[in-house]
This record gives C-alpha cells, sequence and structure tokens, in this order.
C-alpha cells in the first residue's frame, strides 16, 4: 500500500510449483480484490522444463518465457491480453520479482535507487523521463554470500569494492539477482508503426519449444544469448554518449531461503556485529580466504567483464547486435 493501489499493478505468473503455491495465490487474489489492486495471476500446471545445466540456452530460453508470461499486460501484442490503459503503465516503472524473500522496504528502496552525489537531471549519462537508471537491481543471497558469488565483496575493482564497503550503488554492467526496476517503456507495447525499444525483443520466442536457435557466444563458463535483458540494454544503448546506466544498490538485499534474509537484514545489521564485520572480518583474513578461492577456481573474469566499457584490454568485447531488423527478432 505505500505505493497505493490506484498506482500499482500486479501481474504473477506461477509454474511448476509442488506445494500449496497455486492454492495460496487464488486466495491472494482475492485480498487484493478486496483492497481494489488491479491484477492478474496465472497458475500453469505444466512441469516441462529440463536443461543439461544452469548455463544452457534451453534454461535461459524457458526463463524469458516465463518472464514475458507475466509482462502480458503490458507487452503483449494481443490486445485481449493488454491492458487497455498500457500506455498509461508505460511511463512509469516495472518491479520484477524472482521467487526470492524481500521485504516492502526492499521494493521501494529499489524503485527509488539513485547514484549518491549525482541529482537528478545531473548526471552525464542521463537516463530520459522519470528516474535515473534503465535498469536497478539487488543483492540475492543464496548463503552466506551472493548466490553467484561466495565472498564479500563480490566485486573485483577498487572503485566498486570502496562502493561496496559504504554500501553504495554502482554502475554495472549487467544485473539481476532476484528483484530489478526498470523503466517500463522498454518493454511496452508499440504499434508496428511506431519505433521500437525492446518490445519485439521481449515478445520474440516467447514458447520454449519454438525457441528461435541462436547463434551463442561462449565466454569462460558463462553463455551470453541474446534473450538477456541487460544485453538488450546494451544493443539498445550501444554509444559511449548514451551507454544503458545499469545501477546495483548494496542496500536491497533479498534471499531464497528466509534463513539467509534475515541474516542478512537483521542480524548483520546488529551495530556490534556490523563493527566487527567493518573492521576485521572483511579485512585481511577475507581477502587471504578469496585470493585461495580465486586461485583454485581459475575463474575466466572475462565473462563480467564483457559488457564493461572499462573491460581489461585482455578481454574481448561482446558481439554487437546482428544486423537484422528489430521486428525480426
Amino acid at each position: 500500500m505505500q505505493l497505493g493501489a490506484d498506482r500499482t499493478y500486479l501481474s504473477i505468473y506461477e509454474s511448476n510449483s509442488v506445494d500449496a503455491t497455486p492454492q495460496l495465490l487464488h486466495a491472494f487474489s482475492r485480498t487484493l480484490d478486496s483492497l481494489n489492486i488491479p491484477h492478474r495471476i496465472i497458475t500453469d500446471k505444466t512441469t516441462t522444463r529440463h536443461w543439461p545445466h544452469g548455463a544452457s540456452e534451453e534454461r535461459i530460453a524457458y526463463l524469458a518465457a516465463a518472464r514475458n508470461k507475466a509482462l502480458e499486460p503490458l507487452a503483449s501484442p494481443d490486445a485481449s491480453l493488454r491492458l487497455d490503459d498500457y500506455e498509461a503503465w508505460g511511463q512509469g516503472r516495472v518491479l520484477f520479482l524472482n521467487d526470492v524473500i524481500f521485504g516492502w522496504r526492499d521494493a521501494i528502496e529499489l524503485l527509488a535507487t539513485r547514484l549518491e552525489g549525482e541529482p537528478d537531471g545531473a548526471q552525464q549519462n542521463k537516463v530520459e523521463g522519470e528516474g535515473d537508471y534503465d535498469l536497478a537491481c539487488a543483492m540475492d543471497f543464496g548463503w552466506s554470500g551472493l548466490y553467484a558469488i561466495p565472498f564479500w565483496p563480490y566485486v573485483k575493482d577498487p572503485v566498486s569494492v570502496e562502493k561496496m564497503k559504504k554500501e553504495q550503488v554502482m554502475e554495472v554492467g549487467a544485473c539481476w539477482n532476484g528483484i530489478v526496476a526498470f523503466r517500463s517503456d522498454l518493454v511496452a507495447y508499440r504499434s508496428p508503426q511506431e519505433t521500437p525499444l525492446l518490445t519485439t525483443q521481449l515478445n520474440s520466442g516467447v514458447e520454449v519449444s519454438n525457441v528461435t536457435k541462436r547463434s551463442i557466444q561462449k565466454r569462460g563458463w558463462q553463455m551470453v544469448d541474446n534473450v538477456l535483458f541487460s544485453y538488450d540494454l546494451h544493443r539498445l544503448y550501444p554509444t559511449a554518449e548514451r551507454k544503458p546506466r545499469i545501477l546495483l544498490n548494496p542496500r536491497v538485499r533479498v534471499a531464497y531461503e528466509k534463513r539467509w534474509w534475515v541474516w542478512h537484514n537483521v542480524v548483520l545489521e546488529i551495530p556490534v556485529i556490523k563493527f566487527w564485520l567493518n573492521n576485521w572480518s572483511r579485512g585481511y583474513p577475507l581477502a587471504f580466504v578469496d585470493w585461495i578461492w580465486e586461485s583454485a577456481r581459475r575463474r575466466d573474469y572475462c565473462t563480467w567483464a564483457g559488457l564493461s566499457t572499462s573491460r581489461p584490454a585482455r578481454c574481448p568485447a561482446l558481439p554487437g547486435a546482428i544486423d537484422r531488423s528489430w521486428d525480426q527478432g
């Protein structure tokens, strides 16, 4: 209710649940009705999901299709699925959540993400319209560390490390991290006569079985395909004069289990524990452990630097936009 019922539309897509999630969502729908909050909730009984590994094209396509289902009220080319007043909703923000534990303050904080020291309208890389970002993401914890990176400070370059220490918002090349906020006009439907942003890209290949096979660049252990949202932003804004502004907000912490949400948002915020973390635990001992961990893994950091305009010289850039029109996906 912090945002206001008249300023909120809720879209939920659920599938593959093996518990009481569908029944709980139907009960939740009745609660939303009583609060006059417009919404659409879809529960899908499909159980078809198989992929050889976490970075496989099949898995990415499956998740992209689920994302598109949730975005249909705003982005679908099918007028029967699209909201009558979708254009009005296209002037705001989309707050997109995966299956993570979060608090309402997390959502409010993420929507209000700003780069410290840069008042609205003063930044060099100005984002059109309301707000200071194209996409802003949180930090998602799968255990005592980030879901994909185990050890604090989770970043390597000195500028980002300092920002992480101070819990300051930083620019990144790409992120999603369980919960994101992005400009809704990026995905809002546009007629064929209008200049599309990401609409046709998002509306292509929504059925996993019919996903167009695209060429995939393999970099280290990570595959990069153009169904990834951040990559689409880099294709949309490829120049130094207007590169995408993608922000990571370290103050927004979500988790895939409640115990880890409590750990990072409650326990580690206790003053005496926070003092110990800042002045000892996150100093030389952790740097030593991190050095041992990364030396053993020999991770190819070009994976993470590929989208950055300041990538190391040894790291090749990601491939540019494919020479085809947007309506071809």
